[in-house]
């Protein structure tokens, strides 16, 4: 206990999570920290903010005490920068990104992900970048079998494809270090799905951008599909507040502005 409350431990902690090392944290009897019993217990804070997955183990905190030890954990990345692009022709405006993206990558490491809404945007985006711009792209949905989206996954993760275009198949879970780019196709499905697609970025310590590609008609398709879309779509369309503050203020229940964020990259509207 002691070792693990030093400015030692906790730096090590923090690079092995920052090198894809470190799964979860877990404290044994958390309920000590409630307590002054083991002063020891309040000097482990610190390892809370490494950013890994935090687990508090227990058998004897009394009901009336679980509120007392439940920890709320920011959900902010700063590293992540929040680009709303508003255009004519969806499909066209991605393609012309990733051609852009593909020419400027300056990393045989570096990823980008495509997300869309049904298989049908995913395989017409994906036989566009391929067969017109020429940029080598894999894709993922539900649909295909087994042997097909492990042979696509394995194309994109050795960078015979740099490019993945997907549904929400490739979200939670697949954490290559190095996507730089994450594009959301006319909308997204919550405000949970865009934090959890976006967060695809940056897991190497280095900058991504996740951008939203939107149109009227790109919008009106998605509430065609669902009303939930009604508050996506309001975000995307909102030009004045900062995106990260909506999109944390949904997900945590609070946040900040960029500019109040340390080293935060800046969204379009605090630009």
């Amino acid at each position: 206990m002691e070792r693990a409350a030093t400015p030692r431990f906790v730096q090590l902690a923090h690079t092995l999570n920052h090198l894809q090392k470190l799964h979860c944290v877990v404290v044994d009897e958390a309920h000590l920290l409630l307590s002054d019993f083991r002063p020891v217990m309040k000097r482990l804070l610190p390892l809370w903010a490494v950013g890994c997955q935090l687990v508090t183990l227990t058998a004897s905190l009394s009901p009336s005490q679980e509120t007392d030890l439940k920890i709320v954990m920011s959900t902010v990345r700063s590293l992540i920068g929040y680009v709303v692009d508003e255009v004519v022709d969806v499909n066209d405006e991605i393609i012309r990104q990733l051609v852009e993206w593909d020419y400027d990558v300056s990393s045989e490491t570096d990823r980008a992900i495509v997300y869309c809404l049904t298989r049908q945007s995913v395989e017409r985006v994906a036989s566009i970048a391929n067969n017109v711009a020429c940029v080598r792209t894999a894709h993922l949905h539900a649909h295909l079998d087994e042997d097909t989206k492990k042979a696509q996954l394995q194309s994109w993760l050795s960078g015979e494809a740099r490019v993945m275009v997907a549904t929400g198949v490739i979200g939670c879970g697949y954490n290559y270090p190095s996507v730089r780019l994450v594009i959301h196709r006319g909308s997204f499905r919550s405000f949970a799905a865009l934090h959890q697609e976006s967060g695809r970025l940056a897991h190497d310590g280095q900058p991504g951008i996740s951008r939203v590609i939107s149109s009227a008609k790109s919008r009106t398709e998605a509430l065609h599909i669902d009303s939930s879309f009604v508050e996506p779509n309001t975000w995307i369309t909102d030009t004045e507040n900062c995106q990260r503050h909506n999109l944390h203020l949904a997900v945590d229940g609070e946040s900040q502005r960029c500019n109040l964020i340390p080293a935060a990259q800046p969204c379009d509207n605090c630009l």
